[in-house]
């Protein structure tokens, strides 16, 4: 029986019991339906704590650590992992070894060294000695594109303005911009090759035989017997490597990169510098005593 339910008075208490057994089903009234709560126990009341409240679902919540698992993903495939070619894999039918056809994931190899070199060749420039820039005991060639430090003798043409004291000589080219390289041939050690804004110091510096890379508009590689320093500013960094006769210099201007390589059966890199640099660089060179450099031309 629905005691204070509208559709269920007292007095139809006394009816048959057809009555009675519809007085256990909910009735509308007046459009409404009328359902007690103790007939329906799984329906739990609006008060009731048991009543499940809607979260609120955030889709970052679950993309963001997938992305991060993606990216770790990323980065071991394209920089853990080896960038040579794939190891030979035995044949599971027993033929022997067989190279694997396709990778499922296609790494950045490094660029090979013959490649790296026809790359920086494109950029290649042919360079000429300034001989009004030359100490007197270099010995010019007539086109200027080899220097020979010959003590015993004066060489180089009547003053046209200030020249090194120093055993150096700039180049007549100057790069403010792009990139540039050139490939020099040394006869031996003990020479220093690098670049340098126009206001190097003429002057030879107290207790040093070379000025370049001593301040901080210059930078340069000093090839010794069995070890290359790097000059900037005065402070040298010592680089262990085999001498190599042929050198490549490649300028990335806008970069702020000077690097220098070893050129034999491999292009090996030396030394890079980082700078950024604001005036225009020339190529510039020390010779000690019995010493050459030639400029390498390209047609």
């Amino acid at each position: 029986m629905f005691w204070g339910c509208p559709c269920h008075p007292p007095w139809r208490s006394g009816v048959c019991g057809r009555v009675l057994e519809l007085q256990t089903l909910p009735r509308p009234v007046h459009g409404c339906l009328c359902v007690h709560p103790q007939e329906f126990p799984l329906l739990p009341s609006l008060e009731s704590p048991e009543v499940l409240v809607p979260t609120e679902f955030s889709a970052a919540n679950i993309v963001k650590p997938i992305a991060e698992i993606l990216t770790d993903v990323s980065r071991l495939l394209l920089e853990d992992l080896p960038g040579s070619v794939a190891s030979e894999a035995p044949d599971p039918v027993g033929q022997g070894l067989v190279q694997p056809k396709e990778p499922a994931v296609k790494v950045v190899a490094p660029l090979p060294v013959c490649q790296l070199r026809d790359k920086l060749l494109k950029d290649h420039r042919n360079l000429t000695f300034d001989p009004k820039t030359a100490n007197k005991h270099l010995k010019l060639s007539r086109s200027n594109r080899k220097a020979k430090h010959s003590p015993g003798a004066i060489c180089g043409q009547p003053e046209q303005g200030p020249r090194f004291k120093p055993w150096q000589v700039l180049c007549t080219q100057g790069y403010g911009h792009g990139h540039h390289y050139w490939e020099v041939e040394v006869s031996s050690h003990s020479v220093v090759l690098g670049v340098t804004y126009r206001s190097l110091p003429w002057e030879q510096q107290q207790g040093q035989k070379f000025n370049i890379g001593l301040n901080g508009g210059s930078w340069g590689l000093q090839v010794l017997e069995d070890c290359y320093l790097a000059w900037h500013k005065g402070q040298k960094e010592k680089i262990q490597e085999r001498l190599y006769k042929n050198l490549g210099v490649s300028l990335d201007y806008g970069k702020g990169v000077l690097s220098f390589y070893g050129l034999g059966e491999r292009m090996q890199l030396i030394y890079s510098f980082h700078n950024v640099f604001t005036e225009p660089l020339y190529p510039v060179f020390w010779l000690c005593e019995g010493r050459t450099v030639v400029l390498c031309q390209r047609e």
